[in-house]
């Protein structure tokens, strides 16, 4: 198993599509099959199903992807601390998001942040909780973005939180209920609804929202999309109603409405971090994202 092995089967698993991969890695498609079939040989199982109309992962492909994943990870930042030892004039801080909306939150932050430690760099992450979690466990995180059900079970971690916040429906223009404040999950019964992946917004972790979903899914045809970005972007184009946390809306949102979801309990976002953790330079970055925030 190596690391080109391990990029050739992440992108195809990302795209679904040999040709697209191919094209991500500037490899021709007969050697992301290659090298995806020697990967198969190695593991001793099927990664892809893979015909004519489709390719989707099989059951142990998708076990697989997410040990791939924090492999080319773990690597990666094995090479940049490498790295680090040859400069060591330069120190780093590091950041986790799951979102890229919380990139604009963050951009205050670090500003005031520099003017304390010019010559600490932050380092950001950005990918879903599970592996913004595992790379937190791992101690290759100091900090990162989260909702407090993300972190509850997490007993070496504190959450700090920041404001409240609550799913909400994104109506594109051509629906009924668009331009209404509140909208029930009764009067979108007959819509299209568009989720994140699970793996990006945890909604199994709360049970009215969950169960709804999960309802709808099962009378009709819905979307899940691999990002927020994804998701806002069908929206606007007619496609469904999207549902979104507020911390991964936009605030330059066009062609498309805003409510709230009568439903929706309240969802407390904040930071995660290691309590036990004395570093002055984490400790001053929390409150600066505290006192940042403050009027959110």
């Amino acid at each position: 198993m190596n690391t080109q092995q391990l990029l050739c089967f992440i992108a195809a698993a990302d795209k679904l599509n040999f040709t697209k991969a191919a094209e991500d890695l500037f490899l021709t498609p007969p050697t992301i099959t290659h090298h995806i079939r020697k990967l198969e040989e190695e593991l001793g199982a099927a990664l892809f199903v893979r015909n004519s109309k489709y390719v989707k992962l099989t059951e142990k492909g998708e076990l697989f992807y997410e040990y791939a994943k924090d492999i080319v990870e773990k690597e990666r930042l094995a090479k940049r601390q490498m790295d680090e030892i040859k400069n060591p004039d330069l120190d780093f801080i590091n950041i986790g998001c799951t979102s890229v909306m919380e990139l604009n939150l963050l951009k205050k932050v670090l500003s005031v942040f520099r003017n304390t430690y010019p010559s600490l760099y932050p380092k950001i992450t950005i990918n879903n909780y599970f592996q913004i979690s595992t790379l937190f466990k791992n101690g290759q995180i100091d900090l990162f973005f989260a909702t407090r059900e993300m972190v509850f079970n997490n007993p070496d971690c504190t959450f700090r939180k920041i404001y409240q916040d609550r799913d909400y429906a994104v109506i594109p223009k051509s629906s009924p209920l668009f331009g209404k404040a509140e909208v029930s999950f009764s009067e979108m019964e007959d819509e299209v609804l568009i989720t994140l992946d699970h793996k990006l917004i945890p909604h199994e972790m709360r049970s009215n929202v969950k169960d709804v979903l999960s309802s709808h899914a099962n009378r009709h045809f819905d979307i899940i999309c691999a990002s927020e970005s994804e998701g806002i972007l069908l929206a606007e184009s007619g496609y469904g109603i999207t549902i979104l946390p507020g911390y991964m809306l936009p605030s330059n949102i066009i062609d498309v409405h805003i409510a709230k979801i009568k439903e929706a309990d309240s969802l407390d976002y904040g930071i995660a971090y290691n309590p036990k953790s004395r570093d002055p330079k984490l400790r001053k970055l929390i409150q600066i994202v505290q006192d940042e925030t403050s009027g959110m």
